[in-house]
């Protein structure tokens, strides 16, 4: 992708450059204000481009399960399904980092996500508040702050007979 920008880039340039010889030469009056713009063009695409990297889209969601480990909770959030890795994910509760579900032994606050993997934190039974400020952060760059009663709540029996 980005060796495909920059060819794009190298060649919109040169023709950038090829007008503006043939405006100055004279053979063509108007082809030196069109290798000007286009010059303009290609260092506003590029620095769009630059600007406006993809950010990390992901699925958060509260589910309700009562366990005992790797803490008691009787509620988890899970994120899902991100768009890019996550090297350094942890999420936060009013600041609180959460523990993964992962280690029933010791508690892990950080942990690395697949292009379309996941993981569950769980919430300290007797913490839980719908207007607390749940935050997911890569490492010190934050990913999304939300309430955590605006994250939507998924159901495990939900279509179970």
């Amino acid at each position: 992708m980005v060796q495909k920008s920059i060819i794009g880039i190298l060649m919109s340039t040169a023709v950038a450059i090829l007008f503006l010889i043939v405006g100055t030469i004279g053979l063509l009056p108007w082809a030196t204000a069109f290798g000007w713009a286009t010059i303009l063009i290609t260092i506003v695409g590029y620095l769009f481009n630059y600007l406006a990297k993809p950010r990390t889209d992901f699925i958060l969601q509260k589910f309700k399960e009562s366990i005992e480990k790797p803490i008691q909770s009787d509620w988890s959030i899970r994120i899902s399904h991100p768009n890019k890795r996550i090297e350094r994910c942890m999420i936060f509760y009013d600041n609180i980092p959460l523990p993964w579900w992962d280690s029933l032994e010791e508690w892990v606050y950080e942990h690395f996500l697949f292009v379309g993997g996941g993981g569950n934190v769980r919430i300290p039974k007797g913490k839980e508040r719908d207007d607390a400020e749940v935050k997911v952060t890569d490492g010190s760059k934050t990913l999304k702050k939300t309430k955590f009663k605006e994250i939507p709540t998924s159901y495990r029996n939900r279509f179970r007979v």
